[in-house]
Order: structure tokens, then C-alpha cells, then sequence
């Protein structure tokens, strides 16, 4: 595969740790939900403010101390990491419902109404939806669970199907909708990336029930659970906040699915395995996807920035992730590449000739 410098494969990671991020990692999601519980009864609509230059700082102090690089958390998950990221759903659903009751008595203009719940969803996707991606990668039926929990406040909770048995087969081939294609724009993208995944899920549950002689639809289909999970939660918002809950819970569900699925289109952008004669792609490896080591994206969302070493390791907690070594580095954050792919003009010049310096054929013979 060509090797180029504009790819910035990391050789040797871990020689200039910033930090041990453990377990300030941890404790980051719960403490920010439990100071904006806080404020949700004091001052709401300062909501907005506080978040615009939370995110401005993110932004600066991630690209100012990119040479920084956070060190693997120790290996082996202990009582308080345990303990903290089973925090965070629970925390999550009192956040909103503190924001929700907040907004419904609140005297405020539509447009304040659909600013504070926006950002409410920026926030969920940050740091709630990391721990469901972490949950829902483990065994416990709890912790799957709590994923489904909150997945299903964003009225998304396909997307731990999708994600377990669609994505991670999937990834960077044509078959999979979570992954972006060169010169796809965000927005060509989220139209293809959400139904997609919707239909990839129904797929996977469809294929299981099948194969264990179930009717598609009945009791045992996950997929219905989660729809009547999601009726219920609204219901809850209607009976207690009324129209404006609703609205509410709706707005802040679009503005995290927009957050996660552009999160998606930055993880994978133009990237895609091989084929070979009779079909087969390639393995997947960790050239298959893009990693940043900015600190301040990994420690407020538990590492996912080490995406290639999540892809090739499920399994493993995302705190234990580290970058690996064939890595395909982004020349950005997170927090930054969501204000690049805004805008497309900008992004493809950002992105499409790294794309184009690792790019390798999309088919290869059988005897290779």
C-alpha cells in the first residue's frame, strides 16, 4: 500500500504521553451532566452560551496541544470505571428531563426553544453516546440495555444493531451505509447513512429470526421493543411537559443523530477494502480507518478518536484503545472536523487528497 506523509502514520504512539487520561476520562460525563442538571433550574437559555464556548475551547486547545498524546488506560476495568460510565445513562435521562421541565414553564421564543434543545442533542451525542457505544459492545444484558436506553431518547435505538452486526462487518465497502464515500458530501451522507441503517438493522433481525424459525413480526423482534421503548419515552414526555416535551425530545433526538452520523462520516471518509475476484473483501485492518490522537477529543469521548484499534478489537473497552501503528491519521480533531464538514468545498480539500495519496485498486486477482 502507498505510503505517504500527508497519511501521518503514527510509529511509535505512546513515546510522548500527555496524560494517563484514567479515570478523569470516566469522570468527565457525569460531572458535566450533573452541573447542567444544576443549571437547568437556574438559567437555561444560558445553556447556549456556555456550550459555544465550550465547544470554541474544545476546538482551540485540542489543535494547540496536538503533538500531546494520551496514554492506553490500564487494562482490566475496575469498580469506579464501572461505576461511572453506568452513571451516565441515568444522569443523561435526568439532564433532559431538567432541561424539558425547565423549557416547558420557561417565557422563551421558538427560536431560543429549538437553540437550547439543539445543543442539548450536541451534548448528548458527545459524551452519552460514546458510553452507549461502549455498552452496547459488551456482554452484560444490563449494559446492552442502557445502550438501547439511550439510544432510544434519540429515537435511534436500531443503531445498536446496526452498528454491532452491520457496521462492524461492513465497514469501508459499499455495503456498509455507515461509511462515507469519497467526494460524498455530510448532507448526501446523513440522507443515505440513516435509512440505510434502519434497514440494515431490520436485515440482521430479520435473518435472525428466520434462522431460528420466528416470525419476523412478533414478540421476539427486538427492532418492535425498541419502537414501543421509544413510544413509551414520548409518551412520558407528553403526559408530563405536554407539546412542548415532545418537541423537546424530538429536536434534541435530530441534533444527535446529526452529531453521530457525522462523527461516522469523519471515522471512515473515502476509505474501502478491497475486493477480490469472487467477491470477498479483504479483512479488515486498521488501515480501514481514520485516527486522530488529539487529547481533547479522546478524553471527552472515552477514546473513540483510536478508531482503528476500536475496528480491529471490538471487544476491548475504548479506554484500553490506543493508536495503532498503521493508523490513518486525520489532520484535525473531532471538534473541528464538525466544523469542516459543514462545509463541502472545504472538507474535500481537507480531505480528498489524503484519501487519494493511501487510496489503493478496489479489486484484486483471487491468487493474491
Amino acid at each position: 500500500m502507498m505510503r505517504s506523509n500527508l497519511s501521518r502514520r503514527a510509529d511509535a504512539p505512546y513515546e510522548r504521553p500527555w496524560i494517563h487520561a484514567w479515570p478523569i476520562a470516566h469522570l468527565i460525563p457525569p460531572v458535566v451532566f450533573v452541573i447542567l442538571i444544576v443549571l437547568s433550574q437556574y438559567n437555561a437559555v444560558s445553556l447556549a452560551r456556555i456550550a459555544f464556548w465550550f465547544w470554541l475551547a474544545a476546538v482551540v486547545f485540542d489543535e494547540a496541544f496536538a503533538g500531546a498524546r494520551l496514554a492506553p488506560w490500564p487494562s482490566g476495568e475496575t469498580r469506579l470505571a464501572e461505576f461511572l460510565i453506568r452513571a451516565i445513562p441515568p444522569l443523561f435521562l435526568i439532564f433532559l428531563l431538567g432541561f424539558a421541565d425547565a423549557l416547558a414553564g420557561a417565557a422563551i421564543s421558538a427560536h431560543e426553544f429549538f437553540a437550547i434543545a439543539f445543543i442539548c442533542g450536541i451534548i448528548g451525542s458527545i459524551f452519552a453516546v460514546p458510553a452507549a457505544h461502549e455498552l452496547m459492545h459488551r456482554r452484560n444484558s444490563y449494559d446492552r440495555l442502557s445502550a438501547v436506553v439511550i439510544m432510544s431518547i434519540f429515537t435511534y435505538p436500531h443503531f445498536c444493531i446496526a452498528h454491532l452486526h452491520g457496521h462492524h462487518r461492513r465497514v469501508a465497502t459499499f455495503d456498509d451505509p455507515a461509511t462515507a464515500r469519497l467526494g460524498e458530501s455530510l448532507y448526501e451522507f446523513f440522507q443515505r447513512s440513516v435509512p440505510g441503517g434502519v434497514a440494515c438493522a431490520w436485515e440482521f433481525e430479520a435473518h435472525r429470526l428466520r434462522r431460528s424459525n420466528h416470525p419476523v413480526w412478533g414478540r421476539r423482534n427486538r427492532l418492535l421493543h425498541y419502537a414501543a421503548l421509544v413510544a413509551v419515552i414520548y409518551g412520558v414526555f407528553f403526559v408530563v411537559f405536554g407539546y412542548a416535551g415532545v418537541a423537546f425530545l424530538a429536536v434534541q433526538g435530530v441534533a444527535a443523530i446529526f452529531t453521530l452520523e457525522a462523527m461516522n462520516y469523519v471515522q471512515h471518509y473515502g476509505l474501502q477494502r478491497c475486493v477480490a475476484g469472487d467477491g470477498r473483501h479483504e479483512p479488515v485492518d486498521d488501515s480501514h480507518s481514520w485516527d486522530t490522537n488529539r487529547p481533547v477529543t479522546n478524553l471527552l469521548m472515552l477514546n473513540l478518536g483510536y478508531h482503528s484499534n476500536h475496528h480491529l478489537s471490538a471487544a476491548k473497552p475504548l479506554g484500553e484503545a490506543g493508536m495503532s501503528c498503521g493508523a490513518q491519521m486525520l489532520p484535525f480533531g473531532y471538534f473541528a472536523l464538525w466544523w469542516i464538514s459543514l462545509w463541502p468545498p472545504l472538507w474535500r480539500r481537507v480531505m480528498d487528497h489524503r484519501v487519494q495519496a493511501i487510496r489503493r485498486p478496489i479489486s484484486f486477482p483471487l491468487s493474491v
